[in-house]
């Protein structure tokens, strides 16, 4: 009896020993598999809108340089329009040698010219604004995706650090099962080597009083139901070890 006990503890051994905790790498393959597609669609929502404000810019800078070369266009028109009005006039009456003649027209030709700069001026603002806003954006971008890798980072340390905790608590509890259903078998066994001790000194006293034949019979009926008895304990701790090896990963 004593070595078929165990072998019900050597099989429950190795039922137990079916619990295989998560390695590390199983623990990261599954918080990488957990986060990555979230933060990949982040990072994929970041890219379109920057993507979709940078052309909106470079769109914005490409009608900037028609637009400008428009009002160039106006402006040298019109100053070529005063400086033809202003020498007729001076035709007209007589005075288109004279020096104020000459000194009007200088003023009217240089007033064209800066007008001219002023627009080119006023179009290299405008466009470094514009340039300045596309950089501003890639380094929104650049930072953003940086904030995406670190937190996507975080987030999957913490599930593995919640990860560890949970194969800790369940292998403390596997070893605690383990523990008192070994415990509990040990217990029945040292029972029923009690009770066969007892079951030997009560047949070696039947024996000696009554003889050993027809004794034997009658112990041997008393044997068989102490047996019967612990082992029908025995059996009812084993029914609750396939629920209890039942919580598993």
């Amino acid at each position: 009896m004593a070595a078929s006990l165990e072998e019900l503890i050597l099989k429950l051994r190795n039922a137990n020993s079916a619990y295989t905790p998560l390695t590390r790498d199983e623990m990261e393959r599954q918080a990488q598999n957990r986060y990555q597609s979230v933060y990949d669609q982040n990072r994929l929502n970041a890219q379109t809108e920057y993507e979709s404000s940078d052309a909106a810019l470079a769109r914005e800078l490409k009608g900037l340089q028609a637009s400008y070369d428009a009002e160039r266009a106006q402006s040298r028109a019109g100053y070529r329009q005063a400086y033809a009005q202003a020498d007729r006039q001076a035709l007209s009456r007589g005075m288109q040698r004279s020096s104020y003649n000459n000194a009007t027209l200088a003023n009217i030709s240089l007033a064209g010219e800066q007008a001219q700069r002023a627009i080119d001026e006023r179009q290299t603002a405008q466009e470094s604004g514009i340039g300045e806003k596309r950089t501003l954006l890639s380094q929104q971008l650049a930072r953003q995706l940086s904030q995406y890798d670190k937190s996507q980072q975080s987030d999957m340390l913490h599930y593995i650090d919640e990860l560890e905790a949970r194969e800790y608590d369940r292998a403390t509890a596997n070893s605690q099962r383990q523990s008192e259903l070994e415990m509990k078998l040990y217990e029945y066994r040292h029972q029923l080597e009690q009770e066969a001790a007892e079951q030997a000194r009560w047949q070696a006293e039947y024996n000696a009083k009554y003889g050993g034949a027809s004794g034997g019979r009658r112990g041997g009926g008393r044997k068989k139901s102490t047996e019967k008895n612990t082992l029908g304990g025995i059996a009812a701790v084993l029914a609750g070890v396939g629920a209890a090896m039942g919580v598993r990963r």
